[in-house]
């Protein structure tokens, strides 16, 4: 498995921007990241590994196989060692769960079509973009098809559900796979949401999420003038002060009722590929030195969802 997920410029490498301009300058101009992973990361990740070997294989065992695999290789991620017991043992209950509910289901009512296949579409100034879509299946009874997407949390499923029925992720989905595969006529995305907290466990799929045209298009306008603002604001650093063109979003501090991780070096001041106590310089960071930036950064760098 592929243990990043993300490429330094991807839906996440844009959302974060919009999220706190901040957090994206630490974590990805700079290159600086904490020296654990978070938890839901790491456990995300290998979930959505063993939903995919349950797909291309049809058995349970090989997918439960897999994540208890996937998770012995990042045990050492994990900053809290009972923490990762814990991911661990619940992540065989939701898989467990989850096939029962729903995967068993899929493999008898859908053809499935794509698991985890990687894409490249391109928006229309010539940008290109990654994608790998979780799973795309055809439903045997209506021949309808949809793109499915994993979820996990235990936090709140209808805001896990919301978040993405409002978000983009679903829309870079929908149009990056009409681009690739324009005869598909996907219909969808059906969410899956596997949810554990203390001894509840339980998987969901709310109504379909849709997209017009209209959105589609509205989607390629935005994403080409944000990179374009990303563009110019990392070209701006070899002129302006970095606290000028990448300032603090305090709403995102604590979102989900936990504290950011730059929180304790949002305020300091930093460098280029130096990383603080308790942080390490990420290797895919995309710049080394951001005084020799080029104009044309986003035109060579790849898009990639998670």
């Amino acid at each position: 498995m592929d243990e990043r997920r993300e490429s330094p410029s991807g839906y996440h490498f844009w959302n974060l921007f919009q999220c706190c301009n901040r957090k994206f300058y630490i974590k990805y101009p700079l290159g600086i990241k904490p020296f654990f992973t978070a938890p839901a990361l790491i456990f995300g990740a290998i979930f959505h590994e063993a939903k995919a070997t349950f797909y291309t294989t049809g058995s349970y065992s090989a997918a439960s196989e897999t994540f208890r695999k996937l998770m012995q290789e990042r045990k050492e991620e994990y900053k809290d060692q009972e923490r990762f017991a814990k991911d661990a043992a619940r992540g065989l209950l939701m898989l467990d769960d989850w096939v029962e509910t729903f995967g068993a289901r899929d493999l008898k009512f859908y053809d499935i079509l794509k698991v985890e296949e990687e894409m490249t579409p391109t928006l229309p100034n010539g940008w290109i973009i990654t994608i790998r879509p979780d799973m795309i299946a055809k439903s045997k009874k209506t021949n309808r098809v949809y793109i499915f997407e994993t979820k996990t949390t235990s936090f709140s499923v209808p805001l896990t559900i919301n978040s993405v029925r409002a978000g983009d992720q679903a829309t870079t989905y929908l149009w990056g796979v009409d681009q690739v595969y324009p005869d598909l006529d996907v219909e969808g995305i059906i969410v899956d949401v596997s949810y554990q907290r203390q001894s509840k466990i339980r998987s969901e799929r709310p109504d379909v999420v849709y997209r017009t045209d209209k959105d589609k298009r509205d989607f390629e306008l935005g994403t080409v003038g944000l990179l374009a603002e990303i563009s110019q604001k990392i070209q701006g650093l070899s002129k302006f002060p970095d606290a000028m063109l990448f300032r603090r979003n305090t709403e995102w501090c604590t979102s989900y009722s936990h504290p950011c991780e730059y929180i304790d070096i949002c305020r300091e001041e930093l460098s280029p590929g130096v990383a603080p106590y308790g942080f390490v310089v990420d290797d895919w960071h995309i710049l080394s030195d951001v005084k020799n930036i080029n104009y044309d950064l986003l035109d060579r760098v790849e898009v990639e969802l998670t």
